[in-house]
């Protein structure tokens, strides 16, 4: 069994791949932690600018983001999977849905 080592990488994508094929839950959960902290972020943004919040807009802007830094992700090979990709769309659209048709008072 051979052992991969940094000098055997020619591009810095290459160590991020082959972490997340070795872990596979790396780059999920990776992607998890960003919507929290930007929804977390959003949320208390909101709270100081306007003393009202809603929590529905920062899980969309937090989704959004998410789904943009996936689809980036997906076109460096074998980084995410389509599964991801398709997973956090899916969250945007569900968060985006549940915003717009609800209350904003």
């Amino acid at each position: 069994m051979t052992y991969n080592i940094v000098t055997n990488y020619s591009e810095p994508t290459d160590i991020l791949v082959s972490i997340s094929q070795e872990v596979p839950i790396l780059m999920p959960s990776l992607l998890f932690m960003i919507v929290i902290g930007v929804s977390m972020a959003a949320y208390f943004a909101q709270e100081r600018r306007y003393g009202r919040v809603n929590i529905w807009s920062s899980m969309t802007v937090g989704s959004f983001i998410v789904s943009i830094i996936a689809a980036i992700f997906y076109l460096i090979e074998n980084l995410v999977n389509l599964e991801t990709v398709v997973m956090s769309l899916m969250t945007f659209f569900i968060c985006a849905l549940i915003y717009f048709t609800t209350d904003k008072d």
